[in-house]
């Protein structure tokens, strides 16, 4: 139970245990729950404060309700429009990074940090 995939394989086996198999799929749905949960963790804590505010402009009126309303669309909108930029130009400075582009990978940074 304690050997690794690689392990077996190793040893001249053509595919791993039953056993070994479910102990490698534990092992990284641990591994991938422990980076995931700081970021469910925020992403929760985010939705809870648009939610709370929600409510508490609810107990002003409709009108401040769905002024509210509005302008957290209208932010999101843009934040996600930024972001599809800085998430696009930080794949395009990695990219020229990997590829020993420094100059691109510069230019990508300068234009990454002007957008997000």
């Amino acid at each position: 139970m304690s050997e690794s995939w690689g392990d077996g394989l190793a040893l001249g086996q053509t595919s791993p245990s039953p056993s070994s198999k479910r102990a490698l799929w534990q092992a990284e749905l641990r591994s991938l729950a422990a980076l995931a949960l700081p970021v469910v963790i925020q992403t929760s804590a985010q939705q809870g404060m648009t939610v709370i505010d929600q409510v508490f402009l609810g107990h002003l009126g409709t009108a401040e309700l769905g002024a509210a309303a509005l302008a957290n669309s209208y932010t999101n909108l843009m934040w996600f429009f930024l972001l599809g930029f800085a998430t696009a130009l930080d794949t395009l400075g990695s990219h020229a990074y990997g590829a020993g582009d420094r100059r691109w990978a510069g230019t990508a940074l300068q234009q990454d940090r002007g957008w997000g």
